[in-house]
């Protein structure tokens, strides 16, 4: 509820969390455009000088939806509206469970900084072997923030950009150490 487009209007957001409600970080906006809650407000207990917006909102979950029900005014009246949300969950895969690293300064202009790891500062030299996999991993924490299917489907990809980097380091750390 705010002001918007010349007046107070009311936007139905539905927020999602995946942690069991420690946070609501992902949230959708349900209604196209705001709507008006003072237009064909019904009377609070027949006083004319207090009207509300009923109650009239509704939310039901499936495995791969959500069913929302709410008042909207857009018709020039109070009715309801029905949206069908779908959602996806992306799991983090399981070799990346429990990896923590923040970016200091750094890193992604020439690939020199200081991230922290697992409670520990690691200077990372500028154009050093770890490159490439501290840019993705600046990349990852970037996607995080898309509130779009689609960040779901770039985030995958890093993941797996993340992981054949990763192989790829280890191959060539394999090859120096045989030399």
């Amino acid at each position: 509820f705010g002001f918007k487009q010349g007046g107070y209007k009311i936007d139905v957001i539905l927020a999602g969390s995946f942690n069991s409600g420690a946070s609501f970080d992902y949230t959708k906006k349900i209604t196209d455009h705001p709507w008006d809650p003072k237009i064909n407000a019904p009377l609070a207990h027949g006083d004319p000088n207090i009207t509300f917006i009923g109650e009239y909102f509704g939310l039901d979950a499936s495995a791969n939806h959500f069913a929302v029900v709410w008042t909207d005014t857009r018709t020039g009246v109070q009715e309801l509206f029905f949206d069908k949300v779908n959602t996806e969950k992306f799991e983090i895969p399981g070799k990346f469970k429990g990896i923590y690293a923040k970016i200091i300064f750094g890193v992604v202009q020439d690939g020199g900084g200081l991230i922290w790891v697992g409670g520990k500062l690691v200077p990372i030299p500028p154009r050093g072997p770890a490159y490439n996999i501290i840019n993705a991993l600046a990349a990852l924490d970037s996607v995080m923030n898309i509130d779009h299917p689609s960040g779901l489907d770039v985030q995958r990809s890093l993941y797996s950009s993340i992981e054949s980097i990763a192989k790829s380091a280890l191959k060539n750390l394999a090859t120096k150490k045989h030399q």
